[in-house]
């Protein structure tokens, strides 16, 4: 290549054609360019271009097989190695499989619902949904009867065992319990999101978002969520 071409082709290159620019104006392949460029590097004509950090292959993880595993009772420890997942992934997934109704709270094992009850500083407390492991009843407002239990709860909703309802109904839901003398019995309103309905209505699962509740009965709520954290 002489002297000449290579000036030319150093102020094609300053004036910012594109190699797809450069084979056209000097017919060359593509080939035959990277030659004639590797040529110019060689010589010190031309500085070597960067070479571009190649992005990690995004993990793919099939929920069918995560859910899979979870309902079979495989421990944390085994479905990190098996999913080749860290902690905060394994919690973020079981939330999601969660938010999308592939999994129910009462299908975790009391050791995954404890990635459920801990989560990442930045979270805050109205977004963290606690996992319960023992009968904690609740009732229609005005009702002493209970109506089913609850198996999750946060500030901003609850999911709910043993009661169902049409999806957007609003219910009136009061909570009272006799081991917790710390807690005043309090209600709110509660939209049903979603439902999953068994033969045995017992087993019937409900997910509700709360809509409205007073400052005192907030209050209550925040104690009983404290309570749950010890």
């Amino acid at each position: 290549m002489t002297r000449d071409v290579s000036q030319e082709i150093m102020l094609y290159i300053e004036a910012g054609l594109t190699d797809v620019a450069l084979s056209d104006k000097f017919k060359q392949s593509y080939e035959e360019l990277q030659s004639t460029l590797s040529e110019l590097v060689d010589g010190g004509i031309l500085e070597p271009a960067p070479t571009l950090p190649v992005a990690p292959r995004k993990r793919t993880i099939k929920a069918q097989n995560l859910v899979a595993d979870i309902k079979s009772g495989v421990s944390s420890g085994e479905l990190m190695t098996m999913h080749g997942l860290s902690q905060n992934m394994l919690r973020n997934a079981l939330k999601k499989l969660i938010q999308a109704n592939k999994l129910y709270p009462s299908e975790l094992s009391n050791e995954l619902c404890g990635y459920l009850r801990s989560s990442p500083p930045e979270r805050t407390r109205e977004q963290t949904r606690f996992c319960l492991d023992f009968e904690l009843h609740l009732s229609l407002k005005g009702s002493t009867e209970s109506c089913g239990t609850i198996l999750d709860i946060s500030e901003k909703g609850l999911g709910v065992k043993g009661y169902t309802t049409r999806v957007s109904d609003v219910v009136s839901f009061e909570i009272s319990h006799e081991d917790f003398i710390e807690i005043a019995p309090f209600s709110f309103e509660a939209e049903c999101r979603w439902t999953k309905t068994e033969a045995d209505p017992r087993d019937s699962l409900s997910g509700f978002r709360i809509t409205a509740i007073s400052d005192k009965d907030a209050e209550e709520l925040r104690k009983l969520i404290q309570l749950l954290t010890l």
